[in-house]
C-alpha cells in the first residue's frame, strides 16, 4: 500500500513540478534572439486542442529588455537589429528569431492592422480564439504598435514588439 501512496504522489508532484520549473524556460525561448532576454514579466496564453496541428493558441509575453540592448537599439535603431546574427541558432529552431525589422507604427496592409489604429486585441481575436490580458499590458503594447518608438518584425509565428524607451519587449500569437 505504501509503494502505491507513494507512486501515485510521485506520478502527480513530478510533472506539476516539471511544468513549474520549464515553463518559464519555455517563454524565454520565445523572446527575440539577440536581445539577451532573461527576465519574463508578464505571460497569458491559452490553447485550444491537445497540441496537434490544427489546434489553436493565443498569447501575450512580455520582457525586460537589458538595459545595454535598450541603450543600443536608441542610438542604432534598425541598424542594431539588422546587424544580429540569429540565423543559426542551436538546433534550427525558429523561436526568437524574427526577420526583417520595421519601426512603428505597425501599417504592413495585414487585415488585422489595416483598420486605422492598430490593436492588439484585433490580432488577438482575428482567428476567434481570444483571450483577455491585463488592461496595462494592452495599453502598453497599443500605444508601442501605434506609435514611432518601437520596432516590430514577424516570425514563423507570432510578432515580436521592442520598446527600448520603456525596456520592454514582447512576443504575441495568435492561430
Amino acid at each position: 500500500m505504501r509503494r502505491w501512496s507513494l507512486f501515485l504522489v510521485l506520478a502527480i508532484a513530478l510533472p506539476y513540478a516539471g511544468c513549474k520549473l520549464f515553463t518559464p524556460d519555455h517563454r524565454l525561448v520565445r523572446a527575440p534572439c539577440g536581445m539577451n532576454i532573461e527576465k519574463v514579466l508578464y505571460a497569458e496564453e491559452k490553447a485550444w486542442g491537445v497540441g496537434l496541428p490544427g489546434d489553436n493558441e493565443t498569447g501575450v509575453i512580455a520582457y525586460e529588455l537589458p538595459e545595454d540592448v535598450s541603450k543600443a537599439l536608441e542610438l542604432r535603431g534598425l541598424g542594431y537589429l539588422e546587424g544580429l546574427d540569429c540565423a543559426r541558432r542551436d538546433g534550427g529552431d525558429w523561436r526568437g528569431r524574427f526577420y526583417r525589422w520595421k519601426r512603428t507604427p505597425i501599417q504592413d496592409g495585414r487585415k488585422w492592422a489595416k483598420a486605422g489604429d492598430p490593436e492588439i486585441r484585433t490580432y488577438l481575436g482575428q482567428y476567434g480564439f481570444d483571450i483577455n490580458i491585463s488592461p496595462t499590458i494592452e495599453a502598453e503594447i497599443n500605444a508601442a504598435i501605434s506609435g514611432s518608438d518601437a520596432f516590430f518584425a514577424y516570425g514563423q509565428i507570432g510578432f515580436a514588439i521592442l520598446v527600448p524607451s520603456k525596456r520592454r519587449a514582447y512576443f504575441v500569437y495568435a492561430g
